[in-house]
């Protein structure tokens, strides 16, 4: 389901008027099963009466604006997230740049002129915890209480559980640190991956005998490092290789310890694709990073893990 998303980056850059709009409001950091419910509930509905899916997303996250010395990476980045929204189908996505005067906003003008001055939804869908205003002073119960001033419907989606545990970004994000691809997995609706620009690395994979593409990710979390079963989407391409995440300490004297590098190589494939954006998916950790003490070591490992990789896939 994917369709030609509209973004608009601020809804005061919305500049035309939006044809029976039903309107999704989110983060939606991970564009996690949670996130996917919501959203393709209002597809769904906007196909029905010929209308506009709308959703809206705010940057940076509100913790990174009112507690910004709260540790709180995102779990995809902005480009990744709106790829995703996109996928789903969703018609136009506004960007709306969350700052210290933003939060200040109260319930009733984010209402009245923040949503309807521009957007003018006839139906509103959030998640059960929505909260939204100075102070999050408003709720959905609020958000619906005012249904009849603006003459908007309220849908509450409840929460998805899977295995009986809530889905939250937060739980992802430890998932994802712990390296429990599998369950990160299941919460997501996909595989755990990395978005970015493939550019080129040292080369030093191509002298091996085994050329790699690197992946400029946006990620701030990431997997535990070691080499991966990966698959590598771009374009309307989906190859399977084996990717390196990690700190290449083989070749350590020419980098710095806290830079984390994604090169994968790609089975079967020689093309040049420098310069075009993919999507990593990590599908099965192999083993761990480590230094090999010699160059001829490091040619066998890495055979032995194209083997193992390619065995996995049944390649």
């Amino acid at each position: 389901m994917k369709t030609s998303m509209k973004v608009y980056y601020g809804v005061g850059q919305l500049n035309r008027k939006l044809i029976r709009p039903i309107l999704a409001i989110g983060i939606f950091d991970g564009v996690h099963l949670g996130h996917q419910c919501l959203i393709k509930k209002i597809v769904k509905k906007a196909r029905q009466i010929k209308g506009t899916s709308v959703a809206l997303t705010f940057y940076p996250h509100p913790y990174h604006v009112l507690k910004p010395r709260t540790y709180l990476p995102f779990l995809i980045s902005l480009e990744h997230r709106l790829k995703l929204i996109a996928d789903l189908g969703v018609d136009v996505c506004i960007v709306q740049e969350f700052t210290e005067k933003f939060s200040q906003t109260d319930k009733i003008p984010f209402i009245k002129n923040f949503l309807f001055k521009k957007i003018k939804p006839q139906e509103i869908f959030v998640g059960k915890d929505f909260t939204f205003a100075r102070k999050r002073s408003g709720n959905v119960k609020f958000l619906e209480a005012f249904s009849n001033i603006c003459r908007y419907k309220t849908r509450e989606i409840r929460s998805v559980v899977v295995d009986g545990k809530r889905i939250s970004s937060t739980f992802i994000r430890k998932l994802i640190r712990q390296g429990n691809l599998d369950l990160a997995a299941r919460f997501l609706g996909r595989p755990v991956s990395i978005f970015g620009k493939i550019v080129k690395g040292s080369r030093r994979g191509k002298i091996l005998g085994f050329p790699t593409a690197n992946i400029d990710y946006h990620h701030e979390i990431l997997p535990p490092t070691g080499v991966y079963a990966v698959r590598i989407n771009f374009d309307k391409e989906k190859l399977l290789g084996v990717a390196n995440l990690g700190f290449r300490p083989s070749f350590k004297k020419s980098l710095k310890r806290e830079e984390v590098v994604a090169e994968v190589h790609i089975f079967d494939f020689d093309k040049n694709i420098y310069g075009k954006t993919a999507e990593l998916e990590f599908i099965k950790r192999i083993r761990a990073e480590r230094k090999f003490k010699n160059r001829t070591k490091l040619i066998c490992q890495i055979e032995e893990d194209l083997k193992t990789v390619r065995q996995f896939f049944r390649i």
